[in-house]
């Protein structure tokens, strides 16, 4: 996986900090130990998120694909920058879903 972030709460938003991925490193795959699939957003056709929930301390790990494959990989260290990171993540995956609707609308002829 080429690009690592990591996640912080900064107010109402986040704020990404690169180069965070020493967290999967030398682990031979993701996610790394202790970490469980929570759930998935999006359309694995257009954009989505597998969620990791870390199961020995807060947080968690947001990976995003394509259709081609993996396109970055998101750390939340705490359970505040987590929480962000769901609504983050879901509205992300909802607007690029929305947007590509409407893309295919567009081209169809008006009746």
């Amino acid at each position: 996986m080429g690009e690592w972030y990591a996640i912080e709460a900064e107010g109402a938003s986040l704020r990404f900090v690169a180069g965070e991925g020493a967290l999967c490193a030398g682990t031979g795959g993701c996610p790394p130990e202790g970490h469980e699939v929570a759930g998935r957003m999006g359309d694995p056709a257009l954009l989505h998120c597998v969620v990791w929930r870390c199961r020995t301390g807060p947080g968690g790990l947001f990976v995003v694909y394509d259709r081609e494959g993996e396109l970055f990989a998101a750390v939340a260290r705490s359970n505040l920058a987590y929480a962000a990171g769901l609504a983050h993540f879901g509205a992300l995956t909802s607007h690029a879903r929305y947007g590509a609707d409407v893309f295919e609308e567009f081209a169809d002829a008006d009746d």
